[in-house]
């Protein structure tokens, strides 16, 4: 139980697309159609790091590879596939600077006001830093875009 009233990831098992949202409030709980993940210590990442990555077109089209697949459209992602994606090591530092674009797309996303084009600009340059991150080149870049598309 000590674990919901930490700050976590929450996304659910079966989706369309993948969705992980921050709740650094602690103040949901969830019920057993979706999944949370809490760190144990933040030596090493930082929710706001892993929710950029988690959320970017890279894992997207990469968990349409190894999830379990439920018809044309959906699948299942359970831990046993969020376990297994590669999460690109950069140091605190950096993680500190996406940090801030994070929470800048956050709030943004929680104005209902906002600017859909401000929105659409800091989701496209938080991928451009995650291809960086794992170090693709364009040609996968496209390949990956043109899958999403």
């Amino acid at each position: 139980i000590n674990e919901f009233e930490k700050p976590k990831l929450i996304w659910q098992r079966v989706c369309k697309r993948p969705n992980f949202v921050l709740d650094t409030e602690n103040k949901y709980y969830i019920i057993d159609s979706m999944v949370f993940l809490t760190l144990k210590t933040q030596k090493e990442y930082l929710l706001e790091y892993l929710l950029m990555i988690l959320n970017s077109n890279v894992i997207e089209w990469y968990l349409k590879r190894i999830g379990h697949k439920l018809g044309k459209t959906g699948f299942l992602l359970s831990n046993q596939y969020v376990n297994k994606l590669p999460i690109p090591f950069t140091s605190l530092e950096n993680q500190q600077k996406i940090k801030q674009s994070v929470n800048k797309l956050i709030a943004l996303k929680s104005d209902k006001n906002a600017d859909t084009d401000l929105i659409s600009y800091y989701e496209n340059q938080l991928n451009k830093e995650v291809y960086t991150l794992f170090k693709l080149n364009l040609d996968e870049i496209n390949i990956i875009e043109e899958e999403l598309n």
